[in-house]
């Protein structure tokens, strides 16, 4: 049993003082710069106001607001979810917080989603970027309702966006971008996410264990939502493993945006190849690009080509390329760990409209 509290006076300090469960409990308010009687009176207010909210709302879970809920998800989902997505679920509902203020869980209703996500697409967030918060906002709210903070989720409609296709890396530009890579560990981590498909999360937590060379090369990878499966190591990927360990992790340890930054810098790199003597010299000079070895100038470089090639597409180019080889799509979609089959035919639309036209062509010519 938890009793009201109290301030009292001691050698000229205030404490404050409660009995909890038959053991009292005291602290000193000098810490929080309390010297008067009239600041103990109002830190005991606040304190008691306090305590009667998290009482009623163990009474009546409906009464949480915004801010006890972030917390109490976060506290209550450790260890249940990785770390990285537990923080991606506190980055969207602190968003929310942010546009909604610390209202009651109960008063979050359609139409303040609405308006919420209205202002986030006029301050510039993208309808991507608004959706992926709406998903982890959604996901997070159906776990009120399984605590009993909330009677009924509310409904959330995602913003529409355009069904663009997927994006892919050529084979000509990657080749530019590998054949620019002199970091043989970097280029291992490239080569192994090309030939599986894996997501850098993935790469990165994979362990020497996982790895099994006979009697066929598989890898034991663990995807979204600490799922594991079985993908299968093709000749390339057994090459850029390299030579196999008993223990250990098998590509560098580092933040998984550490991975990213090393793509962006390759591309960099690529993008500044001189075509006239193939060195890596191209420096932007007002709107043309010269070549610090030979002098040459261009209008134009491979930057506005390769720039857009995202560490991720690595992933979507091993989904298109399968799909074209002939891979089904429900093996495609074991490969990769899609939940959804969906999201396996909408990553081979891009390159797979190619195969299409030289299929029929070639059925109506006889050749390519």
């Amino acid at each position: 049993m938890i009793r009201m509290a109290g301030i009292f006076l001691r050698n000229g300090k205030w404490y404050c003082r409660q009995r909890k469960g038959g053991r009292l409990v005291v602290w000193s308010l000098a810490k929080f710069g309390i010297k008067t009687e009239a600041q103990a009176l109002k830190y005991l207010a606040e304190y008691q106001k306090s305590a009667l909210a998290d009482r009623l709302a163990e009474l009546d879970p409906s009464t949480i607001k915004l801010q006890e809920f972030i917390d109490k998800y976060t506290k209550l989902r450790q260890g249940q979810i990785a770390v990285s997505s537990l923080a991606r679920y506190e980055v969207s509902l602190k968003a929310l917080l942010a546009g909604l203020g610390n209202i009651a869980l109960r008063a979050i209703t359609p139409a303040k989603i609405s308006e919420w996500i209205a202002n986030r697409l006029q301050s510039g967030v993208t309808p991507n970027g608004v959706n992926a918060d709406l998903r982890h906002i959604r996901a997070a709210l159906r776990h009120a309702v399984d605590w009993g903070m909330l009677q009924q989720a509310p409904k959330i409609k995602m913003v529409k966006v355009d069904n663009s296709l997927p994006r892919y890396i050529e084979p000509d530009e990657l080749d530019l971008i590998l054949s620019a890579e002199d970091n043989p560990a970097h280029r291992a981590l490239w080569d192994f996410l090309l030939w599986t498909g894996c997501r850098r999360s993935e790469a990165l937590g994979l362990q020497w264990k996982d790895i099994s060379l006979t009697p066929t090369p598989m890898a034991k990878v663990t995807g979204k939502g600490r799922k594991q499966r079985l993908i299968p190591l093709l000749p390339q990927a057994v090459q850029a493993l390299g030579e196999k360990k008993d223990i250990g992790f098998v590509f560098p340890q580092v933040h998984p945006d550490v991975y990213t930054k090393w793509w962006q810098k390759l591309v960099r790199k690529a993008s500044s190849q001189c075509t006239t003597c193939d060195a890596y010299s191209l420096k932007k000079e007002n709107d043309r690009w010269s070549c610090q070895g030979c002098n040459a100038s261009f209008s134009i470089n491979r930057y506005a080509i390769l720039a857009k090639h995202r560490l991720h597409d690595l992933r979507h180019t091993a989904a298109t390329y399968m799909i074209v080889k002939g891979v089904p799509l429900r093996v495609v979609q074991d490969i990769l760990g899609h939940a959804d089959i969906k999201t396996t035919m909408h990553y081979s639309k891009g390159l797979a409209a190619s195969h299409l036209y030289y299929t029929l062509y070639e059925a109506f010519h006889g050749q390519k």
